[in-house]
């Protein structure tokens, strides 16, 4: 094998998606939005509007990639944080990925951890379209508490 077609196939690889088809799922974000409060961390959560999507729900700002607008999924998380909290970029620093999920319903979820410089979320501009309202939860609780683990499946039929 010569060195062009070694060194092709090596810049091929490098270019290689985490997940080879992923063009083919409806593709996502979020951001796992760190606030630091008086010396303690929390994370901030938000609960959506009733009328849309996933209404009611509890989850991080996110949402789908616009290749007109993202130059990537961690370009995504940040757009989506800023319109559905009003935060400026500026206040945003991500500080690393956790990873994706694929869905089973054909969806990706790629997740971020980021820094949010507020001091209290009353300084946030929430976008009541989509966001409900906003709660911060100590990261300390998540530690100290064992998760709920039913003894049952529960099924819920429609």
């Amino acid at each position: 094998m010569n060195n062009l077609s070694l060194e092709n196939i090596t810049l091929a690889i490098a270019n290689s998606p985490e997940i080879l088809g992923k063009d083919k799922y409806f593709n996502s974000a979020v951001l796992v939005p760190i606030v630091e409060i008086d010396s303690q961390l929390h994370l901030l959560f938000e609960k959506r509007s009733n009328h849309i999507r996933q209404g009611g729900e509890v989850s991080f700002p996110g949402g789908e990639f616009d290749k007109n607008k993202d130059q990537g999924l961690r370009q995504t998380a940040i757009r989506e944080t800023k319109e559905e909290l009003g935060l400026p970029e500026d206040k945003i620093k991500i500080i690393g990925k956790l990873g994706t999920i694929v869905a089973p319903m054909g969806l990706t979820i790629d997740a971020f951890v980021g820094l949010v410089s507020i001091q209290n979320i009353d300084e946030l501009t929430i976008d009541k379209n989509e966001v409900e309202k906003v709660f911060l939860v100590p990261i300390d609780h998540f530690l100290k508490k064992k998760p709920f683990k039913p003894n049952k499946l529960i099924i819920f039929a429609a």
